[in-house]
């Protein structure tokens, strides 16, 4: 069944119909990341999937696979890139936050667009205020699907699964250092305390000093002030639901990818809204 929500338009909050542009290709039924890098994209699949990321172009069209020869896709999630030559993987997704072995994998970007097979290097760390694996159901905080590269360093931003549910994102920080490490803790974002579908994180993307955090329902937009990120007013609202999980952002264009729902679509579809 599909699902519409009801949108209000005020101040300067927007409702906007994403321009649906492409088919992803067929590789990508669980695409739950997304990066623009020059004229292409790169996304992936999540969890149980293939160690692989996928390189596409604006119509669709798959152009190369490349397989992580030495990684795992426990639970992909999220992709980042340090504007350079580097591009992150975040192997982070922890649906009941039991996780202990959650990795961000780092790879040539230039091999993952020309090459069928390359090796990366992994940064590994658990969440230095976690206890319990899994905490009570008030502290679900500990699934995660956006990573974000700023300034040498990595930040990951966490999914909310909380019952109830309280809109806090947890914000951890390390370096871009091979190796264990112990995540550095940053002020928690607050997003509405309404409902996992509507302000969980699914998936974010920095752009300058601009945070654009999407959710199932609504992209938020932040302003980094040197030491944490600081909601705007500006959100825009989806105007009809899929299972939106891959965002990211150029000059012009906020694109966004999805998973397949079997019940809604048989295709998974690449959208752009103007920003």
């Amino acid at each position: 069944m599909r699902i519409t929500l009801l949108l209000f338009t005020f101040c300067s909050w927007f409702t906007f119909s994403q321009e649906k542009i492409a088919q992803l290709p067929d590789e990508l039924r669980e695409s739950s990341a997304l990066l623009k890098y020059k004229d292409v994209f790169i996304s992936l699949n999540d969890s149980g999937n293939e160690n692989a990321l996928y390189v596409f172009n604006e119509k669709g069209i798959l152009l190369n696979k490349c397989v992580i020869d030495n990684a795992t896709n426990v639970d992909w999630e999220a992709l980042s890139y340090d504007g350079d030559s580097t591009l992150f993987i975040g192997d982070i997704g922890n649906n009941d936050s039991k996780r202990t072995d959650q990795t961000i994998y780092s790879v040539s970007i230039q091999k993952v667009i020309s090459d069928s097979l390359t090796v990366a290097d992994s940064i590994r760390f658990n969440y230095p205020d976690q206890e319990n694996f899994p905490p009570e159901e008030q502290n679900l905080y500990y699934d995660a699907e956006t990573l974000i590269f700023r300034n040498d360093s990595l930040f990951v931003l966490t999914k909310n699964r909380t019952v109830p549910f309280d809109g806090i994102i947890k914000v951890y920080g390390m370096s871009t250092e091979p190796g264990i490490q112990t995540p550095k803790i940053y002020p928690v974002i607050h997003l509405e305390a309404s409902s996992w579908i509507e302000d969980s994180a699914t998936d974010g993307v920095l752009f300058g000093d601009l945070l654009f955090l999407m959710t199932y329902s609504k992209v938020y937009v932040f302003e980094w002030d040197g030491k944490a990120f600081i909601k705007s007013d500006t959100v825009f609202h989806f105007d009809f639901f899929t299972q939106k999980e891959g965002i990211t952002v150029d000059d012009k264009f906020i694109y966004i990818s999805e998973e397949i729902e079997e019940k809604l679509s048989d295709a998974a579809f690449l959208y752009r809204i103007q920003r």
